[in-house]
């Protein structure tokens, strides 16, 4: 039981990180950036897609079949 709720915690703040400064997602989640740096980092998908470049890629594609 301890796993599953460190990994939705991680999940979590993972989540947060991307959409708001690191020190308001500790605040909400109740622990520090030293914490959180620690314990929670993740890699997501949308890392490897902006580092290949893939995300730029499918807006391209996207508007050339939305403007045919």
């Amino acid at each position: 039981m301890a796993q599953a709720f460190h990994n939705l915690r991680s999940s979590r703040q993972t989540q947060l990180d991307a959409k708001f400064p690191a020190h308001v997602a500790c605040d909400w989640l109740g622990n520090s950036e030293r914490i959180a740096a620690l314990h929670y980092p993740q890699t997501t998908e949308e890392h490897f897609d902006r580092a290949v470049g893939r995300a730029a890629q499918q807006r391209a594609v996207r508007s050339r079949l939305l403007w045919k």
